[in-house]
């Protein structure tokens, strides 16, 4: 297996929680409570306290005797994963996994190793990386912890690592010379986040690429129009840049040379 491929995960929170079982298959705990002590588990990167288990897994309602009650969520979830999962400290516990033996942290290294192939312009090696990575997700994570605070600060977490992979991915289409592959990345991250510079200075420029110079030039007054109407500011310096380009390259019947990633 090589750095860019899909890594074997023995924790699994992208998507419905699961954990490596005796025979090394990925099953899920029974129940939200279980499968939350594993997501705490997995948030604190390394030992987390008994007190700070409890609060985020049964928040206002603790139970009258926290540790008894820890102690047979503990032994449940033990007895569905391999041994050695779930590791006792002096003040809690902890997961007896490698960092990259979980998927969360696993595309959180692919997307930092992409942001350092994306400097060096190493697009395969980008598109590879991201792809990848963004395989990791089976799901919407957090879904299945209930309305738990914990649920959420999951979900966003991983939203936002999902965007950043996405985005790096697109920057690789782009960079290879693939415009529609870029586009097609960035459809999903420009719905949900419409009013980011970012995405729309790489879709842009993705659509220069596919040859619609003058479908960008309209898309640039849109979204100078949404900046306006929602925060009352004008397109960064690279948009305006972008356009001024295109502009010029629409008088001269120049090529435009903004497909750079």
């Amino acid at each position: 297996m090589n750095e860019a491929s899909t890594p074997h995960c023995r924790v699994g929170v992208l998507g419905p929680v699961v954990v490596e079982s005796a025979s090394g298959g990925l099953v899920e705990p029974g129940g939200a409570t279980s499968k939350a002590l594993v997501v705490s588990l997995v948030l604190s990167h390394g030992p987390r306290s008994l007190r700070g288990i409890v609060d985020e897994i049964w928040q206002d309602a603790p139970p009258r005797n926290e540790r008894a009650a820890l102690q047979t969520l503990v032994s449940r979830v033990r007895a569905t994963a391999s041994d050695g999962l779930i590791i006792s400290t002096p003040g809690g516990y902890r997961l007896g996994t490698a960092p990259e033996d979980c998927d969360l942290a696993a595309a959180q290294k692919a997307r930092d190793a992409g942001r350092v192939d994306a400097d060096g312009a190493g697009w395969p090696a980008l598109a590879r990386r991201t792809g990848c990575a963004l395989e990791l997700w089976r799901g919407e994570p957090g879904s299945d912890l209930g309305d738990m605070e914990l649920a959420a600060r999951l979900a966003d977490l991983a939203a936002e690592l999902f965007s950043d992979l996405t985005v790096l991915h697109a920057r690789a289409m782009l960079g290879g010379g693939d415009g529609l592959g870029a586009l097609d990345d960035l459809a999903a991250v420009a719905e949900a986040d419409p009013l980011n510079e970012e995405i729309e200075l790489l879709r842009l420029r993705a659509m220069v690429v596919c040859g619609t110079r003058n479908d960008a030039l309209r898309e640039f007054e849109r979204f100078r129009r949404l900046l306006r109407e929602e925060l009352g500011t004008d397109p960064s310096a690279g948009l305006l840049d972008l356009q001024a380009e295109l502009l010029q390259a629409t008088r001269t019947g120049a090529p435009c040379g903004s497909g750079s990633g």
